[in-house]
């Protein structure tokens, strides 16, 4: 689903998810900051969006305080006292209610717009055993290892065509002077996660 309008457009779209659970595949860029539940998407297995859905997908109440972004428009309930008070005027106990389950997608193939790894390394919304195709647009060569660690089963890697660390690009040009600068890295990251 794409959009060309505002940031209200976003409201019908993440409703619209919500109440297709069985969407596999997804290529969406939300305008604005939807908020999207946390058990919505179960059987979410490869997206293409932005950072605001990515992160409305890993916190729920993202996106909670703009009415554009919000999926629902729930009335405010009445004012309540603080104490709640039994029949007879004496004060009960009220339990709290439980906190939502969220539930960890699982995610095979990720590709979202300035995605860095120290976000991807945070997201709590994805199954990391089951990635297996990242696209990173914004890379940090000091990650190249968490990532190896987080996530075991990458198989395809994708990393910004440059990298500012003129350094780190020499001594990897030594050791693979016959592959792409991104054939290189993956090299050393497949070397890394085997340490």
């Amino acid at each position: 689903m794409q959009s060309g309008a505002n940031t209200t457009i976003d409201q019908s779209r993440a409703l619209f998810l919500q109440n297709h659970p069985s969407i596999e595949e997804l290529n969406w860029s939300p305008i604005g900051n939807p908020r999207i539940l946390p058990t919505a998407l179960p059987n979410l297995k490869s997206i293409v969006t932005n950072m605001q859905f990515l992160v409305a997908l890993n916190d729920s109440n993202y996106g909670a305080g703009s009415s554009a972004g919000s999926t629902m428009n729930l009335p405010t309930p009445p004012a309540t006292p603080s104490t709640p008070k039994g029949p007879s005027g004496s004060d009960f106990s009220v339990e709290p209610l439980p906190e939502v389950q969220r539930i960890r997608r699982q995610i095979n193939t990720l590709d979202v717009i300035s995605l860095d790894a120290r976000l991807l390394l945070d997201l709590e919304c994805l199954d990391r055993s089951c990635l297996r195709k990242l696209r990173l647009h914004i890379f940090d060569i000091s990650t190249i290892y968490k990532v190896a660690d987080a996530f075991p089963n990458i198989e395809w890697l994708s990393l910004p065509p440059t990298q500012s660390d003129s350094i780190y690009h020499e001594s990897v040009s030594e050791v693979c002077p016959d592959y792409s600068y991104n054939a290189r890295i993956l090299y050393l990251w497949v070397l890394g996660s085997m340490a």
